[in-house]
């Protein structure tokens, strides 16, 4: 099955149209395994059109690599001998061409990039034509066309960035696949929304020994090859960045305490990590404009516990893989809570039904006090609080009354705001729990009502 990506087939469809009016190029990239070929193929699939990959050979032989798929899609092999004859017949055929893993160019010709902004501006006039350009490092396809100093520099017509899928499709995805619903959040908490990691994973199988701890497993690489393509020789540096906020340790100068690196340095990797790789995140707690209480954290669900369990674990794993995957699985629903709070932020955004957010976040002060979940409605002065527990124990009333004494610290509109409260739970609620929230109109979700709405398709 083709899942999601409904508004990327979009985007391509409407670039297709828009080629009628002026030749479109257009990237779509994201990081590896993440499904830009299959959106290609599918894009391909509704529009007749070319797929070629970029293989790090000559450029000759790349040429009679797009004769093939030119002879494969129409039945007449042509005659490709450069860009401009590659261009010129797809325009001719009225055929989309996709270029598949095109960074490769580089290796094939070190003036590839060159000759093709030579072509394409020979070409800007005219119409019929449409290119898209597929990558898998988002650094460098960031800076082939965002950078001013680089040939490409403007020249597309169009950008895709392709992200994971959001949690309620993964999970669907798992449970199509014959997962139950609790296994399917753990899965989707360690492997993240990465579709060729989700189509791995079987039901009822030990998937992380299988996956990443055993000793021929799939994806226990699969870190360093992201990482060191992306990064290339310099990616010892930020290893160590990525690592440390693995482990918890969310603020620059935590960073630079446990990885030895000054201060600076440490900043330097943490703005690109965010703005150019986007694999870090910095947050600031909702409400709150204070630079100081910054945190930052791994948006890659996978690229997460692959540093905290694989990567930081590594000779363990090599001596004693049975001890490494018994200690994973004991630090699992600490994995699922810290994932979970974001599944809750997406369920809110999605359903709507307590708080109609117009701001969703975390909330944390300089002493420590944290809340795991904050939503306001800056319109109707409606503020939600949520705390997830992810325990094996039922919830019991400390709850209730912790979260709201921690509502308490927080001064946005303190004395004219409406309040609300969530609490989920893993194992569901103490009777006496049950009574106080009922009493007191605080919503509480279930595993059983987790479930209803990650499946609830309005």
């Amino acid at each position: 099955m083709f899942y999601d990506r409904a508004n990327e087939l979009r985007t391509l469809l409407w670039h297709h149209d828009r080629a009628k009016e002026r030749n479109q190029l257009v990237v779509v990239y994201g990081r590896r395994r993440i499904g830009k070929t299959a959106l290609a193929r599918r894009f391909i699939e509704e529009r007749d059109g070319i797929y070629l990959f970029i293989e790090p050979k000559s450029e000759e032989l790349v040429f009679r690599d797009a004769e093939n798929a030119f002879g494969y899609r129409t039945g007449t092999r042509p005659r490709i001998d450069c860009w401009t004859d590659l261009f010129s017949l797809a325009r001719d055929r009225g055929l989309p061409l996709v270029l598949d893993e095109f960074q490769n160019l580089g290796s094939v010709n070190s003036a590839a990039y060159s000759t093709i902004q030579r072509v394409w501006d020979e070409m800007a006039s005219e119409t019929g034509l449409m290119v898209v350009l597929i990558g898998s490092y988002v650094g460098m396809v960031k800076r082939t066309f965002r950078d001013s100093r680089q040939p490409l520099f403007g020249r597309a017509t169009g950008m895709i960035r392709l992200l994971p899928l959001d949690a309620r499709t993964s999970i669907g995805m798992l449970m199509d696949r014959g997962m139950g619903f609790e296994e399917a959040l753990e899965s989707y908490s360690i492997f993240g929304g990465v579709p060729r990691y989700l189509l791995e994973i079987s039901p009822g199988i030990e998937n992380l020994s299988r996956l990443l701890f055993g000793p021929s497993a799939l994806l226990r690489e699969e870190g360093t090859n992201i990482m060191a393509l992306e990064f290339g020789s310099l990616h010892k540096g930020y290893f160590s960045v990525l690592e440390s906020i693995s482990k918890g340790k969310r603020t620059p100068k935590e960073i630079s305490d446990v990885s030895g690196m000054p201060i600076a340095t440490v900043s330097k990797y943490l703005g690109e990590l965010s703005e150019e790789y986007e694999l870090v995140k910095g947050e600031l707690p909702l409400t709150s404009e204070n630079k100081r209480l910054v945190r930052y954290r791994l948006t890659d669900n996978f690229v997460d516990y692959w540093f905290r369990f694989v990567h930081s674990r590594s000779s363990l794993i090599e001596i004693d893989a049975e001890r490494a995957l018994r200690s994973a699985r004991e630090e699992l629903p600490i994995v699922v809570s810290r994932r979970m709070e974001d599944i809750v932020i997406q369920l809110l955004l999605r359903k709507k039904d307590i708080i109609s957010p117009s701001e969703i976040g975390r909330w944390w002060d300089r002493t420590g006090e944290e809340i795991d979940v904050l939503s306001i409605d800056q319109g109707s002065s409606k503020v939600l609080f949520c705390e997830v527990k992810w325990k094996t124990s039922r919830t019991g009333c400390d709850a209730v009354r912790e979260l709201k004494r921690k509502a308490d610290l927080v001064q946005w509109r303190k004395d004219t705001r409406e309040e609300s409260f969530l609490l989920v739970s893993r194992a569901g609620f103490t009777k006496s729990c049950l009574d106080l929230m009922d009493r007191e109109g605080v919503h509480h979700w279930d595993l059983s009502e987790l479930k209803r709405r990650s499946l609830d398709p309005t």
